[in-house]
């Protein structure tokens, strides 16, 4: 989200965030990528609020729970970058791109993959096909007593924090601790927001569904009936949450080569 500012209307913004490779005033820190955890972005992202990044139906907080580093706290995000589908959710079909880890299943098979570069060319289900962003716009309810809880995937941490340069074995190997913060991989039907087996803060290894952060996450909005999807020819769609789960799945992923149909 962070490379995305001078895109939309927000060069000031990446202007004044110190990022990999700014020069480095006296009293910063060391960072990669985006400048999440210098400490001298803090002020000035605590009173940061880009609308584009919100959904205006969203019952979350506004800002995260904890701090950021430096000062402050930082605007939560409602929308999400689909890395694609766990395995099995494709009829007569196998996927392979996918890891397991600490914070449930890591896929690579989608339009928007951790720490791999895509193109238009790479969607070759066709860029109307296949889905790159959706919402993460409600809360989820855990345990017995339904506990309301404001899981998403940019956890705690904010719109600015993402992959890093982990290395992950995308063919069915160990994740460990690697997390695809703001980034989702689909394993529940939309709006799948009562989980009474399931009791804070999550359980990450076995269902995917964490504070800091589940890799599962179910697509969740707070308009009725389902959620907005983008999809890679610029489009925006409506997908019901009555969508079948081998649909999804076929949406989420960017070459699986079958037909999708209406959704």
């Amino acid at each position: 989200m962070v490379y995305l500012l001078p895109f939309v209307e927000q060069a000031p913004l990446w202007d004044s965030l110190i990022k990999n490779g700014d020069p480095l005033p006296a009293g910063g820190v060391s960072v990669n990528g985006t400048g999440y955890g210098q400490t001298l972005n803090g002020p000035i992202l605590t009173p940061i609020r880009l609308k584009g990044y919100r959904c205006p139906s969203s019952p979350l907080p506004m800002t995260t729970t904890g701090g950021i580093p430096g000062s402050g706290v930082m605007m939560m995000p409602n929308y999400v970058g689909i890395a694609g589908a766990v395995p099995g959710l494709i009829l007569n079909y196998t996927e392979t791109r996918f890891a397991t880890g600490n914070a449930g299943i890591l896929a690579a098979s989608g339009g928007l993959p951790p720490n791999l570069v895509q193109t238009f060319s790479s969607l070759n289900d066709g860029s109307s096909n296949v889905m790159m962003v959706s919402e993460h716009g409600d809360f989820l309810q855990l345990g017995g007593t339904l506990t309301k809880v404001a899981y998403t995937a940019a956890g705690p941490h904010g719109w600015t924090i993402g992959w890093g340069n982990q290395t992950t074995n995308f063919t069915g190997g160990n994740a460990g601790d690697n997390r695809a913060f703001n980034c989702t991989t689909i394993r529940y039907p939309i709006n799948t927001k009562k989980h009474p087996t399931i009791t804070p803060p999550g359980n990450g290894a076995g269902a995917g569904i964490i504070d800091n952060t589940g890799q599962n996450i179910p697509l969740t909005s707070g308009h009725p009936g389902g959620v907005l999807v983008l999809l890679g020819d610029g489009s925006v769609r409506f997908v019901s949450q009555t969508t079948d789960m081998n649909t999804l799945g076929r949406l989420a992923t960017r070459d699986d080569g079958q037909p999708i149909g209406n959704f």
